[in-house]
């Protein structure tokens, strides 16, 4: 099974700076066809994250083959993730409050991708009652630079691959720095 980057740095995210106690990644609905991609539970607040993640490198390109030629399908296709995700959540996580998130690191103006997720975000508040949180594009990377300097105070090894990736990085940088101020390693 390959790693998602995406969703593994959501869920670290949720993990070390939303305090989630568990993050569950690729979460198939038990009633229903189709999955989560990120869920984290933080038990103290009663908090329950439900985040879709599309890492599409060029940009957000999710893709319906209609009459053997793929036609863009953004909007239907977040709309429909979170349709069931409201549902799962309400079915199972009644007592919690409830906050959705739509990651993706490329949302761009071309081909219409950022004005397909601005209508499904705003029929989703709409006519289903569902606020959606979009970390997208500079958010994106603001989210990653908050993990990069929790990951950077940190003593102890961390045990996830995304963020002790990011705890070397920030140690090697602070390094570097002491070294070029003329320090002794």
């Amino acid at each position: 099974m390959s790693i998602n980057v995406g969703e593994e740095i959501v869920s670290e995210y949720l993990r070390y700076i939303k305090s989630c106690d568990f993050v569950e990644k690729n979460l198939h609905f038990p009633d229903s066809q189709g999955e989560l991609d990120v869920l984290g539970i933080n038990l103290e607040k009663k908090i329950i994250y439900a985040c879709e993640v599309a890492i599409h490198i060029r940009g957000l390109q999710y893709v319906k083959n209609i009459g053997g030629k793929n036609s863009i399908n953004n909007k239907n296709k977040i709309k429909e993730k979170f349709i069931r995700d409201k549902e799962f959540l309400k079915r199972y996580f009644s007592g919690y409050k409830h906050v959705y998130m739509f990651w993706s690191p490329v949302v761009g103006k071309g081909r219409n991708q950022e004005g397909q997720l601005k209508e499904a975000v705003n029929e989703l508040k709409n006519e289903h009652d569902i606020d959606i949180e979009l970390i997208i594009n500079q958010k994106f990377l603001e989210c990653i630079e908050e993990l990069r300097k929790y990951a950077g105070k940190q003593k102890n090894n961390i045990d996830t691959p995304i963020t002790r990736f990011l705890q070397i990085e920030e140690h090697l940088k602070r390094t570097r720095r002491h070294k070029n101020k003329g320090g002794k390693l």
